[in-house]
């Protein structure tokens, strides 16, 4: 389980699957503005 991101800190490590293929990680994208959204499949 991932700990509740608290506010002034570091954001957790994200590494999830691409919608293109390969890995995304929140860690190449340090110092620029990301924003991550997740959302729930119903599949």
């Amino acid at each position: 389980m991932i700990a509740r991101p608290t506010i002034g800190l570091p954001a957790p490590d994200i590494d999830l699957p691409s919608s293109r293929g390969g890995r995304w990680k929140l860690a190449d994208h340090r110092g620029r503005a990301v924003v991550v959204v997740f959302h729930r499949h119903n599949h």
